[in-house]
């Protein structure tokens, strides 16, 4: 029998896929940029951590766990980073582009090391939170594994070297190995947020009853969670990123983070129900993974020049770049889902 799927927790991914090609957008103001900065790419590991607690995944095997999650991870990883490097390669025969041998050889050591590129760094990560918290779930009591993941992650978060020596290194095996280490450190901080998102699934079940409360209490987690995420954005000449562990006032951080995820779900637990997110929420890793490492926010905004250049319309810019961006990651879906059907067509004849 196939597995219910949780509709609002693909209606939460949904909604950070949406938010997070706006916030990928030029012509997005800055406090919207420092705002979904704060938490876009973390609602996503809340999101595993609910279904984790929800269905109890980790009373799955150690085997089965690693072996479905590694598939399910590491599969979209494998071939856009193949589609990356092989456009990369595709440009540099034909002189479009002035990336040469080097930086083919960089991206495949990227690829390799799980460093990963503009978005794709994101899937490992979700591997090794995923994995690495319901491995340990199933030793450790939900307390204790939370505070351990708390100060795990402050812990890491708390050192700045490794990401400051890599931005502009050339590779070499010093590189490669502190990528590695890199990215097992992202994970590590993941798995705190793997932790929040059991809790909020606890919470939800006793809420279930009490929608006024529940939506209250969402919203209420919302206005913190910006309040905290704006002032901690302002503090910084740079931009808040979870990929580079660029965190600002950690405690800020935290709670900005916690606080929006935590609200959002609230609020996509009220909806419960939204047939287009749903559908976009069901194939967020591709989307993540073809949004800007696949050039599509990229040729989005291309197209918005060409259109503004030739009707002097900045409204009709705006609306075209975002048509673009979602007609082309809707393509994508489609095109995906149809070779599955196919696959699944030849292996029944």
């Amino acid at each position: 029998m196939k597995e219910e799927r949780s509709r609002y927790i693909d209606v939460y991914r949904g909604l950070g896929i949406v938010l997070i090609l706006l916030g990928n957008l030029g012509m997005m103001p800055e406090n919207y940029k420092i705002w979904i900065n704060a938490f876009g790419l973390l609602l996503f590991l809340v999101a595993e951590g609910a279904l984790i607690g929800e269905k109890r995944l980790y009373e799955r095997s150690g085997s089965k766990i690693f072996g479905l999650e590694a598939r399910r991870f590491l599969l979209p990883y494998f071939w856009i980073s193949l589609l990356v490097v092989f456009s990369e390669c595709v440009a540099m025969v034909l002189s479009l582009a002035q990336s040469g041998k080097a930086v083919i050889v960089e991206r495949i050591m990227e690829f390799f090391s799980l460093y990963g590129g503009m978005l794709l760094w994101f899937l490992p990560v979700m591997l090794i939170s995923v994995t690495g918290y319901q491995l340990l779930r199933k030793k450790l009591d939900y307390i204790v594994l939370l505070v351990l993941s708390a100060i795990l992650a402050a812990v890491i978060c708390g050192i700045n070297g490794i990401p400051v020596y890599l931005v502009g290194k050339r590779m070499s095996p010093e590189v490669f190995l502190l990528q590695m280490v890199y990215a097992v450190w992202r994970g590590c901080v993941g798995m705190f947020f793997c932790a929040v998102g059991e809790g909020m699934s606890m919470l939800i079940r006793w809420f279930d009853k009490k929608k006024l409360q529940l939506v209250l209490l969402g919203i209420g987690l919302m206005i913190s969670g910006s309040w905290l995420a704006i002032c901690n954005g302002r503090k910084l000449a740079i931009s808040i990123s979870f990929r580079y562990l660029v965190t600002g006032e950690m405690v800020l951080f935290f709670g900005a983070a916690v606080f929006l995820c935590c609200g959002l779900l609230l609020i996509c637990r009220w909806i419960n129900e939204c047939s287009p997110l749903e559908y976009i929420g069901q194939s967020f890793l591709i989307v993540l993974a073809t949004c800007q490492d696949c050039k599509v926010v990229e040729l989005a905004e291309w197209s918005g020049e060409k259109i503004f250049a030739l009707l002097d319309h900045d409204f009709i810019r705006n609306v075209t770049v975002l048509a673009v961006v979602f007609g082309v990651e809707i393509a994508l879906l489609l095109l995906m889902q149809l070779a599955n059907r196919a696959k699944n067509h030849l292996n029944k004849a």
